[in-house]
């Protein structure tokens, strides 16, 4: 599993500028929201937010993680999962992506992100669509609301992606601190559900 360096620079831009490949069975679950105009705020209401367009709870639905980097992700899906996934290049949305860890007994076996990213890669290979994200923005969960503070890190990347890259390349080998703590995808779907009826309850009073 080698590291594929794209550029010259050095220090934190070239630490952002690599990606590896990512072998079947790391990705516990992932969520799209795909409607227009998504992917751009700063503070993310989940009653804004609504239900994903696409949830798979692992790569036997029809998706498959081919690749990650710590400023991007690569997705393949086979067309049925994804209907009219070819329109969306160029488009911003938000991913939530769970992974495991390849590292061996680490404290935290599983890493939780969401994330805004754009569609900058699209293509068609045999029976499979290929969706390349670059990420824009990493999502932290608000203490005081039902919300989601979304900070930029287009220029270096998500740190855990990278630590999910290093442990990857180092197959289990090299030890590092756990990953910062994540969102639970349940816990984020019960939490929009919640919002909406609280909100329908509040518009069948008036």
């Amino acid at each position: 599993m080698d590291a594929v360096s794209t550029t010259a620079k050095s220090g934190p831009e070239r630490r952002a500028c690599y990606r590896v490949d990512a072998p079947a069975g790391f990705l516990r679950e992932v969520a799209l929201w795909l409607r227009p105009n998504m992917g751009t705020s700063a503070i993310v209401t989940l009653d804004c937010l609504g239900a994903p367009d696409f949830v798979a709870s692992s790569e036997l639905h029809g998706v498959r993680l081919e690749d990650v980097s710590t400023r991007g992700l690569g997705f393949s899906f086979v067309p049925q999962v994804l209907p009219g996934g070819e329109q969306l290049r160029n488009r911003s949305l938000y991913v939530y992506i769970k992974l495991h860890s390849p590292a061996v007994n680490r404290e935290n076996p599983r890493y939780c992100l969401f994330l805004g990213a754009r569609a900058v890669h699209l293509a068609q290979h045999g029976d499979r669509l290929h969706m390349g994200l670059r990420i824009t923005q990493r999502g932290t969960p608000e203490r005081t609301s039902k919300a989601i503070r979304m900070f930029d890190v287009a220029r270096f990347g998500v740190r855990e992606l990278t630590r999910w890259c290093d442990d990857m390349t180092r197959m289990g080998r090299g030890m590092l601190p756990p990953a910062t703590p994540g969102l639970d995808m349940e816990q984020l779907l019960s939490e929009i559900a919640a919002q909406g009826a609280s909100c329908r309850a509040s518009d069948d009073k008036r």
